[in-house]
Order: C-alpha cells, then structure tokens, then sequence
C-alpha cells in the first residue's frame, strides 16, 4: 500500500515517520519499506528514528525510481 504524506518542513515529516514506524506491521518479518527523494535524506531519516526511537532496524529507504 502506497501512503503519501505532506508537511510543510522536514522535521514533521520526520516526526510523522517515526510515529508511523512506531506502529506494528502486520508481518513482522518484513522491512518497512519508505520511499525518500534522495540518499540524504534517506540517511537523515534512519538516524532521526535511531534517536527517537532507540534503534532503527529493518528499514528499507528507496529511491522512487527503485521503488517503481
């Protein structure tokens, strides 16, 4: 399932992640997969729910031509 979210910066986009991520997936076993603009940010992100989260583990960051 494709979900797309806007905000009007990075941080609440971020933030609006971590929450999401947060959330149990109905098979544990699989990545969380999120599709990110750039390798930057992708980076970004992960290091952003490292530190909200404590870790950040099974995330698959793509770029959209990769997701496609």
């Amino acid at each position: 399932m494709l979900s797309l979210y806007h905000a009007p910066d990075l941080e609440t986009l971020g933030l609006l992640a971590c929450r999401l991520l947060a959330q149990p997936q109905v098979d544990v076993l699989a990545p969380a997969r999120v599709v990110v603009p750039g390798q930057g940010i992708g980076r970004w992100l992960a290091l952003l729910v490292a530190r909200v989260q404590g870790i950040a583990m099974h995330l698959e960051v793509q770029l959209p031509a990769s997701f496609l």
